[in-house]
């Protein structure tokens, strides 16, 4: 849990989780990088035993946008969109190799990945608003959507940004 605050809610956020169990020290087991830089400061710290086998990457079911639930009633769902979800399977890599900062300026763009995915790895794009879960990584390991209609499909992305209102501006007028 960081303690930065990320209250730009009309702002695409490039986001590279990074995990590697097999290292020594606890915080390099697992990295969270927003925008390019490595978050640091946090609230809250747990990191993976080393060596463990983590939960995802296993033969079990697995979602994207949303978390499993803690109870019987209580799934968690992410409330945004998602460009680009990228998913290798046997590498490390940090934000470098997903994104890059714009010449001269400290404003992070996509790039495209053109690495190995590993044998489970995945790159869901959405580019099919007929097929969602469609795996573009060539490894064809695609998701099944529930949930989600060829009109969920948005063309908003963070190299092709429309304009939105903002939800936190209270209208006054009465």
């Amino acid at each position: 849990l960081t303690t930065r605050l990320f209250r730009d809610v009309s702002a695409w956020y490039h986001i590279v989780c990074v995990m590697d169990t097999t290292k020594l020290v606890p915080s390099e087991r697992m990295r969270i990088y927003v925008n390019g830089n490595r978050e640091t400061d946090f609230g809250t710290e747990t990191y993976p035993s080393q060596n463990v086998v983590p939960h995802f990457n296993t033969a079990t079911e697995h979602g994207v946008g949303n978390a499993p639930p803690t109870s019987a009633s209580s799934v968690r769902h992410f409330d945004g969109y998602l460009a680009e979800i990228h998913f290798l399977d046997g590498y490390a890599y940090g934000p470098e190799y997903f994104g890059e900062f714009k010449t001269d300026t400290d404003i992070w763009i996509p790039k495209e990945y053109d690495g190995s995915y590993g044998t489970n790895g995945f790159k869901i794009d959405g580019r099919d608003s007929s097929d969602l879960g469609d795996d573009e990584s060539g490894q064809g390991n695609d998701f099944s959507s529930s949930g989600l209609a060829a009109n969920d499909q948005v063309l908003d992305s963070p190299t092709n940004n429309f304009s939105v209102f903002s939800p936190i501006i209270l209208n006054t007028a009465g």
